[in-house]
C-alpha cells in the first residue's frame, strides 16, 4: 500500500505544474487571439472598402496628398462628409492618419447622418494631445436602422493646421464581430482558471522532493515566450546596434555567408567575430516588411528557453516547486526586454545559463569527459554570439578550485578542467571560421585603439580614481536593489556552520554562482574603463545590458533558503557587513552623488533596471526601507520578505521600463524604409542610400528587409546628380541632400525616395 501511494504523492506537484502552466498557455493565446482578431477588425483595409460620393470639405484644404485645417472658422466648419450606402444593423469599421497636432487640445468626431438618422451610436470621438505624432485613430459603430443611405461626417475642432490623410471606412462582417466577442469571453474564463490553478498549486503541500517534469519545464517556456513577445511586439524599434546585426542577418538570408554586406554598403564596420545571431535571426526576413516582428518572435522563443537551464541550477539549491518559481521569475527582469531589438544578447542569454548549468556539472564528482566537452562546446559557441563569455574561463579555474576534494597539486597537475578549455578555443575557431568574412581576424572592430584593454582600463583607472568609484558605485546600486540580501547572504557561507556534507555542496554551488556574477560585473567594469577614452559617456556607462544574463542567477540565490546552514558570529558579522557596504553605495550614488538623475544612468536600452530611478524616484527611500527590513529578516531564517520585496521591484521596474522604450528612440521615425520595399516591391530596382547622417541612414536602410546595393553619407547641404549614382534605379535620401536628374516620387511625406528617370 505504502508504494502504491508514494508515486501518487510524487506526482501531485507535477501536475499541479502542469496544470497552471497550461492555464497561463491557454490564456496567454486566448489574450494573442483577442488581440490579433481586434487589431484585425479595426483595419478597415482587412474588410470591403466603402467609397463615398460626393464628398465635400469646409475648413480643410487639400495640400500635398494630405487634407490640412485652415483658417480660425468655428468648429463645426472643419468639415469633411461623403456619402454613401449603408446596410442596416451592421458594422463598419473607420480609421485616418493625423500628422503633429498643432498648438492646443483639439478634438476629432466621427459619425454617421442622415435624414432622421442621427444618434450617438454612430458618433465616435477622439481627444486630441499637442505635439502626437504620426496618430492613427479608428472606431467601429453598428449602423442600427440606418436610411439607404447615410453621410459618412469628420468634424475637426482645434487650431488650423492638422492634415489629416488615408480616411478609409469599410465594411466589417458581422461574424467576426461575433468571433471577437467569443475570444473575449473565452479570455475571461482562461483568466479565471489560471487564478484559481494558481492558488491551488501555491497553497499546495507537494513539490519538496522529486522534480519537475520536461513536459512542464517546456510548458513554463512557452508561457514565458507568448507573455515576453505580447508585450515587446508593439514597442518602437531602438536602432544602434540593430541596424548592423538586421543588415547582416538580411546580407546572410538573401546570399549566404557571402552575403554579409561590406563596410561601404551599410557605412559601418562588419568584420565582426561573432557573427551566429546573424545566422539565427536570417530567417526572418522570409516575412518581408514584417520581419521585424519575426525577429521579436524568435528572440522571445530563443530567450525563453533560458528556464530550462535556471530551472536545474536552481534545483540544486532549493526543492522543485520553489526552483520552477525562481526560474520562472529570472526571465522576468526588466533587461529582457533586449528581446525587443535585434540584438546578440536575445541568443546569448539563454546558451550563458547553459553553460553555467554545464559548469556546475563539473563541479560534481565524478567529472565526464562528456560535461568537459559540453562546456567546452558551451563556451566556444558563446563566444561567436558575444565575447563576454570570456568570463566563463576563469570562472571555470575558479568553480573548480572551490569544489576539488583533492589536493591543489592534484588540480594543478592533473587538470581535467582544462580540457574543456581546449574544447572551447577549437569549437571557437572552427565556428568563427565557417561564419564570418576573411577579414574578420582577431576581434574586428571591437579591437581596442588605445594600445590594448588591459592597458587603457588600468591606466584610465588611475587617472581617474573619483569616475571610477562612482562606476563601481552605480554598478552596486544596480545590484543592491534587490539583491543585497541574497549577495551578502553568500557572502557569508564561507562562516557559517554545515549541518550535513549536502549543505556543502550547496554551499560551493552558491558561492560558483556569484563569482560568475562578479566576473560578469567586473567585465563590464574593464570594458566600461577600456572604452572610455572614444566613448561619449565615459566612465559614466552604467550599463547592465553587459552582464544582464547573470542577473537571473541572483533572483535564484534571493529563493535559496537556509536548510542546512546554521548562523555562527562569524557569518553574522560577514553578512551584516556585506548587507550595509551595499546599501551604502546605493545611499551615496543616489543620495550623495545624485547619479541617478545622469542620462547615462538607465539609457533607454543599456541599464534597463536603472529606469525606475527616474520614473519612480518617490520609491527610492521606501525601497530602501523595505530592503532594511527584509535583510534583517533573512538572519532570522525568514526568505519570504527578501522574495516579496522582489516581486514588488520586479513590478514596478517591468513597468518602468515598458513605460521608456514605448517613448524611447524610434518611436516617431517615419520608417521610411518600409515605405521604399512597398514602392520597390510594384516596381523592381536597385536601391542606393545617400544621406547626410547616421539618424537617417538608420531609418531609411533598417527597415528595408534586403542591402542596399551602396550607401553614401555626404555633407548636409549637398547636392548629387543621379548621373554619380549608376545603375541605382530607387535613392533613398533625406531633406538635407538634394538629388538632382531624379524624380521626387509624390505622396511620401517627410521621406525623401527618388526615383531615376
Amino acid at each position: 500500500m505504502k508504494n502504491d501511494t508514494l508515486p501518487m504523492s510524487r506526482n501531485e506537484p507535477k501536475a499541479g505544474a502542469q496544470a497552471l502552466l497550461l492555464a497561463a498557455l491557454w490564456t496567454i493565446l486566448a489574450l494573442l487571439a483577442y488581440l490579433g482578431l481586434r487589431h484585425l477588425n479595426m483595419d478597415p483595409r482587412r474588410g470591403d472598402i466603402v467609397r463615398l460620393d460626393n464628398v465635400q470639405m469646409q475648413g480643410f484644404e487639400e495640400e500635398g496628398g494630405q487634407l490640412r485645417s485652415v483658417g480660425a472658422m468655428p468648429a463645426a466648419f472643419h468639415l469633411i462628409e461623403g456619402d454613401a450606402a449603408f446596410t442596416s444593423e451592421d458594422y463598419y469599421v473607420f480609421s485616418l492618419e493625423a500628422d503633429t497636432v498643432p498648438g492646443a487640445p483639439a478634438q476629432l468626431v466621427v459619425d454617421l447622418y442622415g435624414s432622421d438618422y442621427d444618434s450617438p451610436a454612430q458618433e465616435r470621438q477622439f481627444l486630441l494631445t499637442p505635439g502626437q505624432h504620426d496618430l492613427r485613430v479608428a472606431g467601429r459603430f453598428n449602423t442600427g436602422r440606418a436610411p439607404a443611405r447615410a453621410a459618412f461626417r469628420v468634424f475637426y475642432s482645434g487650431p488650423p493646421g492638422l492634415a489629416l490623410s488615408d480616411v478609409r471606412i469599410a465594411h466589417l462582417p458581422a461574424w467576426r464581430v461575433y468571433l471577437e466577442r467569443l475570444l473575449g469571453l473565452t479570455l475571461a474564463g482562461a483568466a479565471v482558471l489560471l487564478s484559481w490553478r494558481l492558488s491551488v498549486w501555491l497553497l499546495g503541500k507537494g513539490g519538496e522532493a522529486g522534480g519537475v517534469q520536461g513536459s512542464s519545464l517546456l510548458l513554463a517556456a512557452a508561457v514565458v515566450g507568448c507573455l515576453r513577445f505580447v508585450f515587446q511586439a508593439g514597442l518602437p524599434y531602438w536602432s544602434g546596434d540593430e541596424y548592423l546585426y538586421k543588415s547582416i542577418a538580411s546580407g546572410i538570408w538573401h546570399a549566404g555567408r557571402s552575403g554579409i554586406p561590406s563596410s561601404s554598403q551599410v557605412l559601418h564596420d562588419t568584420n565582426l567575430p561573432n557573427l551566429l545571431y546573424g545566422y539565427w535571426i536570417a530567417p526572418a526576413f522570409a516575412f518581408g516588411e514584417d520581419f521585424y516582428l519575426a525577429i521579436r518572435a524568435i528572440n522571445a522563443a530563443t530567450m525563453a528557453l533560458g528556464v530550462i537551464p535556471l530551472y536545474f541550477i536552481a534545483q540544486r539549491l532549493m526543492p522543485a516547486r520553489r526552483a520552477l518559481a525562481a526560474a520562472v521569475l529570472g526571465l522576468a527582469l526588466p533587461s529582457l526586454f533586449l528581446g525587443s531589438f535585434a540584438v546578440t544578447e536575445a541568443l546569448y542569454f539563454p546558451l550563458f545559463l547553459f553553460a553555467c548549468h554545464a559548469l556546475l556539472r563539473m563541479m560534481e564528482p565524478p567529472v565526464s569527459w562528456r560535461v568537459l566537452g559540453l562546456f567546452g562546446l558551451c563556451v566556444g559557441v558563446l563566444l561567436n554570439v558575444r565575447l563576454n563569455a570570456i568570463i566563463l574561463i576563469p570562472a571555470v579555474v575558479a568553480c573548480t578550485l572551490i569544489s576539488q576534494r583533492r589536493t591543489w597539486r592534484d588540480w594543478l597537475f592533473r587538470p581535467a578542467w582544462a580540457t574543456s578549455l581546449v574544447v572551447a578555443g577549437v569549437s571557437y575557431l572552427l565556428l568563427k571560421h565557417l561564419l564570418t568574412n576573411p577579414d574578420a581576424d582577431g576581434l574586428g572592430f571591437y579591437e581596442n585603439r588605445s594600445g590594448g584593454w588591459a592597458s587603457t582600463a588600468i591606466r584610465m583607472a588611475l587617472q581617474g580614481p573619483l569616475g571610477t568609484v562612482k562606476l563601481l558605485l552605480g554598478h552596486f546600486t544596480l545590484l543592491a536593489l534587490p539583491f543585497a540580501p541574497a549577495i551578502a547572504f553568500v557572502l557569508a557561507l564561507p562562516w557559517m556552520r554545515m549541518e550535513d556534507e549536502d549543505a556543502g555542496r550547496r554551499r560551493n554551488v552558491a558561492i560558483a554562482l556569484l563569482l560568475v556574477v562578479a566576473l560578469s560585473v567586473a567585465m563590464a567594469v574593464a570594458f566600461t574603463l577600456g572604452v572610455a577614452p572614444q566613448d561619449i559617456g565615459g566612465l559614466g556607462r552604467w550599463h547592465s545590458r553587459y552582464y544582464f544574463a547573470a542577473l537571473p542567477l541572483l533572483v535564484v540565490l534571493t529563493f535559496t533558503g537556509v536548510e542546512g546552514w546554521s548562523w555562527t558570529r562569524g557569518a553574522r558579522i560577514a553578512y551584516v557587513g556585506n548587507f550595509f557596504a551595499l546599501m551604502l553605495s546605493a545611499v551615496l550614488f543616489v543620495v550623495v552623488f545624485k547619479l541617478a538623475a545622469d542620462p547615462w544612468f538607465g539609457s533607454t536600452v543599456d541599464s534597463m533596471e536603472a529606469h525606475w530611478y527616474k520614473v519612480a524616484a518617490w520609491l527610492f527611500p521606501w525601497f530602501l526601507l523595505a530592503m532594511f527590513v527584509a535583510g534583517g529578516l533573512v538572519l532570522a531564517g525568514r526568505r519570504a520578505p527578501a522574495i516579496a520585496l522582489l516581486l514588488g521591484w520586479l513590478a514596478v521596474a517591468n513597468l518602468a521600463t515598458f513605460r521608456v522604450l514605448s517613448t524611447g528612440p524610434g518611436s516617431d521615425d517615419p520608417q521610411c524604409g518600409k515605405l521604399a520595399y512597398q514602392l520597390v516591391a510594384r516596381a523592381p530596382g536597385s536601391v542606393a542610400a545617400v544621406v547626410s547622417g547616421r539618424e537617417s541612414l538608420v531609418d531609411n536602410l533598417f527597415w528595408l528587409p534586403y542591402l542596399p546595393r551602396e550607401a553614401r553619407f555626404v555633407e548636409a547641404g549637398s547636392q548629387i546628380d543621379v548621373s554619380a549614382l549608376p545603375g541605382d534605379d530607387y535613392i533613398l535620401s533625406d531633406p538635407q541632400v538634394t538629388i538632382t536628374g531624379a524624380e521626387l516620387i509624390e505622396h511620401t511625406g517627410n521621406c525623401r525616395i527618388y526615383r531615376a528617370n
